[in-house]
Parts: structure tokens; sequence; C-alpha cells
């Protein structure tokens, strides 16, 4: 009997009430965190849409006062910067998940003097070369990250690269933009 009076005080019950309520907070807690999420989904349009149908969206034209070509329609442009020994830059980036880059570079040089090939030449455990003729060389990184060629026109060289944060296969889009490809 004793022991009951000493909990009827209020320096001994009101602290092992706080504790009782801090242990079944903290109980709550893990099981409303464990428990399986609820909610609603909704289906925005813009975002409804399969890989495999934004892929299948038409293609855009870009058109500036050097360069026109055509991109695949799941890209955008973003702005970019004259870079310093370029005559033109332009930059495309994947608009849902912003997980893939293009740029697109025109500067004056020649195949056989340009930087950008002779640094993936001079990796070939990096880089494979995909495609050679007398006017493009086309590479690709071993990792699958990166597809690049060059395309010689008159004095001046047109890069086109394009990566991605994960491995894929970027042939299709560069055929897209270099086949499209003109000079104004």
């Amino acid at each position: 009997m004793g022991k009951l009076k000493s909990l009827k005080k209020p320096k001994v019950f009101i602290p092992l009430v706080i504790a009782l309520l801090i242990v079944a907070a903290f109980i709550s807690a893990v099981v409303h965190l464990n428990s399986p999420a609820e909610g609603t989904i909704v289906n925005n349009p813009d975002n409804s849409r399969s890989p495999s149908q934004i892929s299948a969206q038409s293609d855009k034209t870009y058109s500036d006062n050097a360069l026109n070509f055509k991109y695949p329609g799941k890209f955008n442009v973003n702005p970019s910067q004259a870079s310093n020994g370029y005559i033109d830059t332009v930059n495309l980036i994947v608009s849902q998940r912003h997980d893939e880059y293009v740029t697109v570079g025109l500067y004056q040089s020649s195949l056989q003097n340009d930087s950008g090939v002779r640094f993936r030449t001079d990796r070939p455990q990096q880089y494979k070369q995909v495609s050679s003729s007398a006017s493009e060389l086309v590479f690709s990184k071993t990792d699958s990250l990166e597809y690049t060629g060059f395309i010689q026109k008159d004095d001046r060289v047109i890069s086109i690269s394009l990566t991605s944060v994960g491995p894929k296969n970027m042939s299709g889009d560069y055929q897209t933009i270099a086949n499209s490809l003109a000079l104004k």
C-alpha cells in the first residue's frame, strides 16, 4: 500500500505521465511510418505519356543566324551563352526528366587538327570510333554516356555531343540532328 501512495504524489505522478506520453508518441510514430501510404494519384496530362510516346513526338526545327537543323521533339532549347572560340552554340535538354543533354557547336577548325577529335582518338580505352568519312567522325564513349560527332563544312566544324546520366543508345537522336544540319 505504501508504494501506491507515492504514485499519487505530484512529484512522481507528473513525470510518470510525461514519460508515458513520450513512449506512446514514439510508438505511434513508428506504427504510422511503417504503414502503407494512403492518397490519390492524379494523372497530369503532360506527365501521363509513356517514354515511347515522348520519343514519338514529331521533330522540331531550330534556326538562327548560323545553324538550321531538326531535333527530336522530346528536347527543348536551353538558353546558352556564346562560348569563347565558337561561332554558334545551341543547347538542348530533355523536357521531362532532364537526364539527356545535347550541345551543338559551330567553330573554325578542321577535322585533322580538331582538339575534340584528337582527345577522343588519344583515348581508345574510353572512346570507340563509330563511323568515319572524309567529312564526319563519330565517337561513342564506352560506358554509353556520350555520343559525339564532328562534321566538316568548308572551313568550319560542327560538333554534336549527346550526353546522358545513364547508359543509353543516342545514335538515333544524333542522326536526326546530323542528317538535317545546314549552315546559313
